[in-house]
């Protein structure tokens, strides 16, 4: 039909202001809550937890997500990789009994049961008012006065900046050796796989790998290994030492450290091996016993 445009009138809904409890009602009628499918598990969410059964029994964990049926996702910290295990075989990291949480789970439900307990148990408690201090702001720890104590490099703003490119390695002091520089070392990768409390490096992957020192950066070592280079911590390099005669080698340790010459041959008995210099400047005996452990094998 057609009407003349002053008859027409549109239509605006009254604003209506909803009570806390008609809030309440409708924040439960969202699809958002089914109260029968509260998941229990979710409670344990980013908990510490121990493993108490499987082959990593005692090992420490976060739980990070949870599944059907009673199951939770942990990440195993020695590893650090997600594990799948039932809330049987966790136990609350400070529980000093150990006991389950799939015992703590049913507790609590029948402690609390959302269902019993309406919507409201689910709504978030209002923010606290968080008073601001009086005091003024001071310093937990203050430096004491600079005409009192000397300070070291790190706190002395006049000082340098430190030296990333420390040469200080007190597992493998040789790595600082002048001698060493512009060889290609042969080392090999050690005790790098995960133990009890101690996540190892790289989860293990590279353990027994064997690799060529070529330098240090920061606090860690070059290792070529095939194609690629890698930053290893200095702990984790084991020198390979000598095993057949005609290798080349460098003296890592005494008075003749940094020197490279030739194995001549091997003494099993006194696990000593003669070495011939390649350089006339350490002097005219044709060869010098050094023990095996001191010397590592260099590349070609």
């Amino acid at each position: 039909i057609t009407v003349p445009i002053l008859s027409v009138s549109f239509y605006h809904p009254p604003i209506i202001s909803r009570s806390r409890e008609q809030e309440i009602a409708a924040f439960a009628e969202t699809k958002f809550i089914h109260f029968d499918d509260v998941d229990a598990s979710r409670q344990f969410v980013g908990l510490h937890v121990r493993i108490i059964h499987d082959s990593r029994k005692n090992y420490r964990g976060i739980i990070k997500s949870t599944q059907r049926d009673g199951f939770v996702l942990v990440e195993v910290q020695p590893t650090l990789r997600e594990e799948r295990y039932h809330l049987s075989h966790l136990a609350n990291f400070n529980d000093p009994h150990l006991q389950p949480l799939c015992l703590l789970s049913n507790v609590r439900q029948e402690e609390g049961n959302p269902a019993e307990d309406g919507p409201q148990a689910l709504l978030p408690p209002p923010f606290p008012d968080i008073q601001l201090s009086l005091m003024p702001l001071i310093a937990s720890t203050p430096l004491p006065p600079s005409t009192s104590v000397n300070f070291s490099p790190a706190w002395n703003p006049s000082s340098r900046s430190p030296n990333l490119y420390s040469t200080d390695f007190p597992s493998n002091p040789w790595m600082a050796l002048a001698g060493l520089s512009g060889k290609r070392a042969k080392i090999v990768i050690k005790t790098t796989k995960p133990v009890f409390q101690d996540p190892g490096w790289k989860h293990g992957d590279y353990e027994g790998r064997a690799g060529l020192w070529i330098g240090t950066v920061g606090g860690s070592a070059k290792i070529r290994i095939g194609m690629s280079v890698l930053e290893v911590p200095p702990q984790y390099v084991r020198p390979v030492y000598p095993s057949t005669k005609g290798q080349n080698v460098v003296v890592l340790e005494g008075s003749l450290a940094g020197m490279q010459g030739r194995v001549l041959r091997l003494n099993i008995a006194s696990n000593t091996c003669s070495i011939k210099p390649q350089s006339p400047e350490t002097g005219m005996l044709d060869a010098y016993d050094i023990p095996v452990n001191h010397l590592i094998v260099v590349a070609t």
